[in-house]
């Protein structure tokens, strides 16, 4: 170096490290926030046409209903075969009910039992 230059002295070297270890800070908290609000809103539209496609299976469901009630209707009379229907329907509901609470209590379980192999 030429005599005539200054070297930074310690102080400002400090105090730019310092400066620029919060600019960095700052850009990764920017970045990190981006990132989150990406997902959400992938996740958003994700959910959204979930929705979508559940109301159109929905909406299936209820026409092959009403078609099933019509057909069955000239066999047993429109009460019956609404009666039948809701019968058939509700069993059904209550076995995936049956099924999905036996799921979470051999969950449940599973847990349980891997907390009791953790503890000393």
């Amino acid at each position: 170096m030429a005599r005539g230059e200054n070297k930074p002295g310690l102080t400002e070297l400090l105090t730019r490290l310092f400066e620029e270890g919060q600019q960095l800070a700052k850009a990764e908290v920017r970045l990190a926030k981006q990132t989150v609000y990406d997902r959400i809103r992938r996740a958003r539209t994700a959910a959204l046409l979930l929705l979508a496609a559940f109301v159109l299976v929905q909406a299936g469901v209820v026409a092959l209903l009403v078609g099933l009630v019509i057909a069955l209707a000239k066999v047993t009379g429109p009460a019956w075969a609404g009666v039948i229907l809701l019968a058939i329907g509700l069993a059904l509901a209550g076995l995936l009910a049956l099924v999905a609470y036996r799921l979470i209590l051999s969950e449940r379980a599973r847990r349980q039992a891997g907390h009791r192999k953790e503890a000393p």
